[in-house]
Parts: structure tokens; C-alpha cells; sequence
């Protein structure tokens, strides 16, 4: 086995050192041809006698060379350098053509790519924490009316957090109602988005903050804060002094309790700048329906064992708060929940992308097969010379490999400006956003549609002509011919697919054209020409009910 990988290792080497070592080969040929003439000129030959007897001895240099090249090489990787070197001056011959099929790829690529990158990172990955899988999220609904769901009140919270042992940990957030804070600095102020959180919140999503995370004591009202990484960075220059220190949020003095990991995300609202504790002993209305509950399932507990625990809780939370019409809990998986009503328009896009890059491909095997119309004679000569049908459909095929990679890379570049786009355009309109990039799985969706995208547009129009005799070729070459039957029913075929698919694109752009102009027109029962809207930010404790 270890002289088979040696001999084709050398082989390798060989391919990629192929000039120099055949100077190598044909140098040691000369040397022996020198030896064997001074031998016959030693004999009593005269110098040109002796050199055409020594060329006679020896054999054909040429053919020995040729057998030495073969011995030592491995065929189908010079034959393929061979079709590519020959594909790259065939396209900047032809720079025109080049250039549209470039572009149209770039096109149809980078649109499908950057879709697929928001598809993947909103509905396809996991959810950036340790154990996705264990994250669900709760809510309430009326238990004869399923479907009525709701967030969680703070009653029915503390109670499932007593009572539930289908769970690790549960946590809820007032996601309902977000609250904004200043921040007084040297630097000056800044309006912070802060969320209220009860404890356990990041020991459910585990992630452990730098510092002390809140615990029971904290939901009773203190005045403690645990910042964003990228707040501590910002304004307090990653000083870890800040710890235990007091910071004024909104005139009010908060003490640092602690610092959340780098990177970290909250699962419902995005670019949270520090979190506070949410009073949960002064909420004791049964129907406050305003929390967030997520909550991470015991190792081994299946959603399903929740939810039937969840179900025999509901006869004790009705008992206990009989007012509260929506007493049943529901578990839901988090991610579900999160990407729920993003998947239908996600699937939509995807879909009328995926018709684009189709389109695209259609367009280019149309100029393909009219281009590789007009080489039949060159296909013709080179098969009359004696080229292989497979070789001559080969070469076609690795042509149309290195127009689709140039589009592949049009295409990234096209689907990375695409993605910046929608970082800042899309933020409010879909989840998980923060997560969406150029990462490997969107790499190799990038290589599997530029390697599809080349058979697609490459295989017929080579097999087509691969097919064709020399003498039909000739035949066809003349200055009226067009091609055969064949070739331009082909031709008439692709270019119906092509308006087909067309067509259908344009209607479904049309609806939706006419669907946003109606939702425009809709009357909303009041005039909102020059109408602005704001808010006015008054800290509680420097501004009473009366002041306000």
C-alpha cells in the first residue's frame, strides 16, 4: 500500500513540476545520445555519421520522451489544466459573452445566496446557547378556548416556578412593556434599552455573568443592574472596578451587579444594554398578563411530559386565582415560537429567488448553445483529428465550470453586500437577525448552487454537440446555417422555459405590488398627513404624577 501512495505521490509531483522535469527527461536522452556518438566516432565513423547512426541505435527520442511523460504522469489531471487553460482563452476571446454570463450568475447566485444565509441563520440554526433543544417558552391561554394564548402574569409565573419540576430553570422577562433608562456619564447621556428580568434568567440560558447574577432577594424591587458587555466596553472602558460601584440610571443610583458574557444575545429583544431586576413581589394582579416565560426542560424530560405536568397544575391555578379567565400553561419549543412568523415569508423569498437563479440559468444555456453553435467547425476539426466525443463534451463542460465559479464569486461578493443591507434595513422585521453572516454552511450553499448552476447551463448544450458528427459539422458551416433541427428546437425550447419562468415571476411581483398598494389605501379612521409622533422620557424620581 505505501509504495502504491509513494508511486502516486511522485506522480502528483511530477504534474506539478511537468516542464521542468521533462527537461530533465530530455536533457538525460541528450547526454546518452553524446555518449553513443563518441563511441561510433571512436570507431573510425565521421561525426555526422556517427550522430545519425547514434539517433538510429537509440530510437525515436521523441515517442521515448512521450512514454516517460506518461509513465510518470497522471493523465486526467493534465488533460483537465489542459481544458482549463484552453476555457480561459476561449473567454477572454470572447469578453463580451463572458462579461453578460458573469453577471447574470452573479446575479441569480448572490440573491439566492443572501436569502439562504437569513434561512439559515433565522429558521435552520440552532439557537446560540448551550442545549438549544431544552429551551421552551411559556405561555397562557383560556383552557376551554385553546388558541387564546397569551403571556404569562406574574402570579401564575412565581406559581409554575414553585410547583413544575419538569423544568431546570424558568425566567421571565417584561418583554411586554421594555423599559428605557439614562445613563449619565463624563461622555454624556444615552438613552439604554434595559430589560426587566426576574432571577435565573441567564442561569436558564446559561450564561454566566461576570460578577453575581440576580436571586430571589433582587425581585423585591433593589436597584441592581447587570450591563451589556458592549456597554461596559463603551462607557466604562472594560474597567472592572465598576463591579459593586453605582452607576445613575434615570437620576436613580443602581449598583453593578454584574457584567453579561460577550456576544450575549436575549432570545426576544434584541440590543439589550443591561438588565434589571423585575419587581415580581409587587405584581400580584392575577390577570397582568405581560411576562416572557422561557424555561430550559430537565435532562431526559420530554416536551411532552411538560406539558402533561402543566396540565395538572391548571385545576390548582384556577383554584387559587378563580378571576383569571386564561389559567392553562402552555410549553412551546423556543425556537419555534421565535422564528414562527418569519417561516412564511422566508419560504416565499426563497422560493422566487430559487425561480430567478432558475431564469438565470436558462438565459445563460441559451447564449451558451447559440455560442457553441457557432464552433461546430472547431468541434468538427478537432474530432476529425481525433478527439474523443467525451473529450470534446468535457471541454465545453469545464468552459461552463469556470464561467459559473466567476459567477460564484460574483455571486458572494453580490450576497455579502446583501446581507450588510439587510443588517440595516430588516432589524425590527425579523428575529435573529444579529446572527445572520457569511459562515460555512452559507459557503458551501454558495458552492453546491455555482456547481449546480454549471450543470444546469453546461450539460445539454455538450452533449448536444459532443453528439455531432465531423461530417454533419462541416455540412452545417455556412454562412446561412443557424444549426441543425435539433439544435434549434433546443434553442425554442429553452427560450419558452425562459419566458415561462419569467412570466411567472412577474405575476407574483405584480400581486404583491398591487397587495402593498391596497394596504396603503387603507382607510385607518383618522388623518395622519404631517402627523409626528414622540416621547418624553421623565424619571419617576425627579417628576411626581402631578409634575408629569
Amino acid at each position: 500500500m505505501w509504495e502504491r501512495l509513494r508511486a502516486r505521490v511522485s506522480r502528483l509531483v511530477f504534474v506539478l513540476s511537468r516542464r521542468r522535469l521533462d527537461d530533465d527527461a530530455r536533457l538525460e536522452i541528450d547526454a546518452h545520445l553524446d555518449l553513443l556518438t563518441d563511441r561510433f566516432v571512436r570507431q573510425g565513423m565521421s561525426p555526422d555519421e556517427a550522430y545519425i547512426a547514434a539517433r538510429r541505435r537509440f530510437g525515436n527520442t521523441t515517442l521515448l520522451q512521450q512514454d516517460v511523460h506518461d509513465m510518470n504522469s497522471i493523465w486526467w489531471i493534465e488533460q483537465s489544466f489542459q481544458d482549463v487553460r484552453y476555457a480561459l482563452r476561449q473567454l477572454r476571446v470572447s469578453t463580451g459573452f463572458t462579461a453578460v454570463v458573469v453577471l447574470t450568475l452573479g446575479l441569480g447566485i448572490g440573491g439566492a445566496t443572501a436569502v439562504f444565509s437569513v434561512v439559515q441563520g433565522v429558521l435552520l440554526a440552532p439557537l446560540p446557547y448551550e442545549q438549544p433543544g431544552q429551551l421552551v417558552r411559556l405561555y397562557q391561554e383560556d383552557p376551554e378556548k385553546p388558541g387564546t394564548r397569551d403571556v404569562l402574569a406574574a402570579t401564575h409565573f412565581s406559581f409554575l416556578r414553585e410547583h413544575a419540576t419538569s423544568f431546570d430553570d424558568v425566567a421571565a422577562l417584561a418583554h411586554y412593556s421594555e423599559t428605557g433608562l439614562d445613563l449619565v456619564t463624563e461622555g454624556g447621556a444615552e438613552r439604554l434599552r434595559v430589560l426587566r428580568v426576574s432571577s435565573d434568567y441567564f442561569k436558564a440560558l446559561r450564561s454566566t455573568p461576570f460578577g453575581r447574577d440576580f436571586d430571589r432577594a433582587d425581585e423585591s424591587g433593589a436597584l441592581r443592574v447587570i450591563l451589556s458587555d458592549l456597554t461596559w466596553q463603551t462607557h466604562f472602558h472594560g474597567d472592572p472596578a465598576i463591579l459593586g460601584a453605582t452607576v445613575r440610571l434615570s437620576g436613580e443610583p443602581y449598583e453593578v451587579a454584574g457584567i453579561a458574557p460577550s456576544g450575549f444575545q436575549d432570545p426576544v429583544a434584541p440590543d439589550v444594554a443591561a438588565w434589571i431586576p423585575y419587581p415580581l413581589a409587587k405584581d400580584t394582579y392575577e390577570e397582568n398578563n405581560s411576562l416572557t416565560g422561557i424555561g430550559r426542560l430537565r435532562n431526559g424530560v420530554t416536551l411532552e411530559q411538560a406539558r402533561a405536568e402543566l396540565a395538572t397544575l391548571t385545576p390548582l391555578l384556577r383554584e387559587r386565582w378563580p378571576a383569571a379567565k386564561k389559567s392553562a400553561i402552555v410549553v412551546l419549543p423556543l425556537h419555534e415560537t421565535l422564528v414562527a412568523r418569519a417561516r412564511g415569508p422566508l419560504h416565499l423569498v426563497f422560493a422566487a429567488v430559487a425561480l430567478v437563479l432558475l431564469l438565470a440559468c436558462v438565459n445563460v444555456a441559451n447564449l451558451a448553445l447559440v455560442r457553441a453553435t457557432g464552433r461546430v467547425h472547431e468541434f468538427a476539426v478537432r474530432a476529425a483529428l481525433g478527439s474523443s466525443g467525451s473529450r470534446l463534451v468535457r471541454q465545453l463542460f469545464v468552459e461552463s465550470l469556470v464561467l459559473a465559479l466567476l459567477g460564484g464569486l460574483a455571486g458572494v461578493a453580490c450576497a455579502a453586500a446583501g446581507i450588510r443591507g439587510l443588517h440595516a434595513l430588516g432589524r425590527e422585521a425579523l428575529p435573529r437577525l444579529s446572527e445572520i453572516g457569511m459562515n460555512a454552511d452559507v459557503l458551501l450553499f454558495a458552492v453546491a448552487s455555482t456547481a449546480a448552476t454549471a450543470l444546469a447551463f453546461g450539460v445539454v448544450p455538450a452533449l448536444h454537440l459532443g453528439r455531432t458528427s465531423p461530417l454533419e459539422a462541416l455540412r452545417l458551416q455556412s454562412r446561412s446555417a443557424t444549426g441543425s433541427r435539433g439544435l434549434s428546437r433546443l434553442r425554442a425550447a429553452l427560450a419558452a422555459a425562459q419566458v415561462a419562468v419569467a412570466l411567472t415571476l412577474l405575476t407574483g411581483a405584480a400581486i404583491l405590488l398591487v397587495s402593498f398598494q391596497r394596504l396603503q389605501q387603507v382607510d385607518v379612521g383618522v388623518r395622519v398627513e404631517r402627523i409626528l409622533t414622540f416621547e418624553v422620557n421623565l424619571p419617576t424620581i425627579r417628576y411626581d404624577a402631578m409634575r408629569r
